[in-house]
């Protein structure tokens, strides 16, 4: 006897369960650096020159973040001891130390410099968050979505006013309901072209003049690009320019003093968690 599994529904079905929502599952000690944990906090102590850090491992997201209309969520309860300064408190990297590739919350040496920053491909965007302890327990939101696109075109047959034409977008084999619909006459006659009734599978053409004529279409799908980032649940910055946000699947990490002796601490449970909407 066989089973006959279907593999995207069950990498929903995980997700929906929250098997990848007490994480960590990876962790960084270079030098002299220690994690400990007390019951209640993962605590990374961290030694000069060095980049420890909690992290989930790559590729570990939530599959449905991949699809086109999806974002990426993770959250996290952290705080740094001592003082908050020259640290990376939570971040999303594709791997550890690829820099080029960042979406998190840090703060710089200097005073007051608490930021989240955008940054892809080395161009990058910082928004500065004021008002900010990051001594205490604090909980860290970042919420991530890759602006997608997708386009498909054709000629239809003759056809008559009020026909529904399939458009054919789809994302892991489920319809797109198109933001656009571009409809051209392929011959002379039709006036008042639309479209109405965009949906999953479909589009209608409506037009006048009578008869049955052919229309050349484009049919396209598009979400905007947007990473968020937020403090115990108020947002603190936002970016939309796809030139800043980098692509998916990331890692997720946490607690990494930027090469300084400081201990930083991820509360635990929950950890690091991690779900799509």
């Amino acid at each position: 006897m066989s089973i006959n599994i279907d593999e995207k529904l069950l990498r929903e079905a995980i997700d929906l369960l929250g098997i990848s929502q007490a994480l960590p599952l990876w962790y960084s000690l270079t030098g002299a650096s220690t994690l400990t944990y007390d019951g209640e906090y993962m605590t990374i102590a961290n030694t000069v020159g060095q980049f420890s850090a909690l992290g989930t491992g790559f590729g570990s997201p939530a599959y449905r973040a991949g699809h086109a209309g999806h974002s990426l969520l993770v959250r996290a309860t952290l705080k740094a001891v001592g003082d908050d300064r020259s640290c990376y408190f939570f971040f999303l990297e594709h791997r550890k130390g690829e820099y080029g590739e960042f979406q998190g919350f840090k703060t710089d040496a200097g005073a007051g410099s608490h930021k989240f920053e955008f940054r892809s491909s080395g161009t990058e965007e910082e928004d500065a968050i004021a008002g900010q302890d990051w001594t205490v327990d604090t909980l860290f939101m970042i919420k991530h979505r890759k602006g997608t696109f997708e386009h498909n075109s054709d000629i239809t047959g003759a056809i008559a006013t009020g026909t529904a034409v399939p458009h054919g977008l789809f994302s892991d084999g489920a319809g797109l309901t198109p933001t656009s619909v571009i409809v051209t006459p392929a011959e002379a006659g039709p006036i008042d072209v639309n479209t109405t009734a965009r949906g999953a599978t479909n589009f209608t053409i409506n037009f006048g003049g009578g008869g049955n004529k052919t229309f050349s279409w484009i049919a396209e799908y598009e979400t905007t690009a947007l990473c968020e980032g937020y403090i115990d649940g108020a947002l603190k910055a936002s970016c939309t320019d796809d030139a800043d946000i980098s692509a998916q699947p990331f890692s997720v990490y946490a607690c990494e003093p930027n090469a300084v002796a400081r201990s930083m601490t991820l509360k635990y449970p929950p950890g690091i968690h991690m779900w799509s909407a």
